[in-house]
């Protein structure tokens, strides 16, 4: 079987969507569906190209925020006939509208993996966007939904929140999960080059943050809540672990500093390979307090390095980790997260080593990516071998 799997950019700051292609691609293969990815970089200056274990397609330049990119309608028609089935990743781009243009008298089918971008947390939260994409919604993403041979969901939760953004929603519905990177054995990773960048770290407890440092992450609510538990206890370490804007990273500063728990707190920004990983097996409890996250890739690579997590109830696998006790979860509040780091510092060291087994264990039984492709690859052979939603 051929797909191609249809998708704005491939840079490496889209995050999960990007890591996902790169991780379930091979896994994929083991099915005998053989994947190509279509992006719309330009050709002769995107060097991530060659990351991904497929073929790619890269056809930009585009223009403007949307992504237009003209012929694209007819690009994506011709390629067409080459495959069984094409995957459009994501919603509110150029690439989905041309491709439901191009395949709407076509007998090739699609399916859309929305990523969370239905979620209703943005339309409480940027109202006046909201009104923006509503219009947009009736003239495009509706048709886009419900021609689809399946809208593809990570969590059912994920799917349940999609129904709550806009008046008409029509959309076969399947929840197939979504994964993350395992964390290699701790006797392969190099901790060495870690802590010669952060020497502060050594013989610490660390409280670990990755992932994009940005407002909806709650980070906030994380260094307020941080600054309480660790004020009087010099041995507790906050790690900040990603990307961050100017702006926002100032904002943060004088946060830490008016809490007085500068010599408590390390940027590290963007860590990768090794370095992520060590970051991962050192800490002691992973946190992310956010006010909207689809599936939370970081949350699960936590949980494959048997670290323990303490998460908002808006992250979207809270509840897998509430009922396998796996981590604590809590309201995006300061309150709330307080209460977490306040829970796992109140336990004792067997108890935090069965949370760190259960941790383990919740991914090796849900968030492996040989899993997630399993259901994937039915899908695809054969979508009445998964419920519909």
């Amino acid at each position: 079987m051929k797909v191609l799997r249809i998708i704005r950019s491939l840079h490496p700051s889209g995050g999960g969507p990007v890591d996902g292609l790169r991780q379930s691609i091979p896994c994929l293969a083991n099915y005998g569906i053989e994947t190509t990815v279509l992006s719309l970089d330009t050709p002769d200056s995107s060097p991530w190209l060659n990351d991904l274990p497929c073929e790619t397609i890269a056809v930009g330049p585009v223009y403007g925020g949307y992504g237009f990119r003209s012929g694209l309608v007819r690009i994506i028609r011709d390629l067409s006939s080459c495959y069984h089935h094409i995957i459009i990743e994501g919603l509110w781009q150029y690439h989905s509208r041309a491709t439901w243009l191009a395949l709407r008298n076509s007998s090739c089918s699609y399916f859309v993996y929305t990523h969370g971008m239905l979620d209703p947390w943005f339309k409480r939260t940027y109202p006046l966007k909201h009104l923006k994409k509503a219009i947009y919604w009736h003239l495009a993403e509706y048709n886009l939904l419900r021609d689809a041979s399946g809208v593809l969901f990570t969590t059912l939760t994920e799917c349940h929140l999609a129904r709550q953004s806009f008046s008409r929603y029509s959309a076969r519905e399947y929840v197939v999960g979504y994964g993350a990177s395992a964390c290699p054995h701790p006797s392969q990773i190099d901790y060495s080059a870690y802590y010669k960048c952060y020497p502060e770290l050594l013989g610490k407890e660390v409280y670990l943050f990755l992932g994009r440092i940005h407002p909806k992450k709650g980070v906030d609510l994380l260094i307020s809540a941080f600054s309480q538990i660790a004020r009087h206890n010099q041995h507790r370490h906050l790690v900040l672990a990603g990307p961050v804007s100017s702006s926002y990273h100032s904002y943060l500063d004088c946060l830490i500093r008016s809490l007085s728990i500068e010599t408590q707190v390390t940027w590290t920004g963007h860590l990768d390979g090794d370095m992520k990983w060590a970051a991962y097996s050192s800490s002691s409890l992973f946190c992310l307090p956010s006010h909207q996250e689809n599936f939370g890739v970081s949350v699960a690579e936590a949980l494959s390095a048997s670290l323990p997590v303490a998460i908002s109830c808006a992250v979207n696998i809270a509840d897998r980790v509430q009922a396998t006790g796996s981590g604590f979860v809590r309201p995006d509040t300061t309150v709330g997260t307080f209460d977490a780091l306040q829970s796992w510092s109140s336990l004792d060291p067997d108890q935090r080593l069965l949370m760190s087994q259960r941790a383990y264990s919740l991914f090796i039984n849900e968030f492996q990516w040989t899993q997630v492709s399993d259901r994937l690859a039915r899908l695809l052979y054969d979508s009445e071998s998964l419920p519909y939603i």
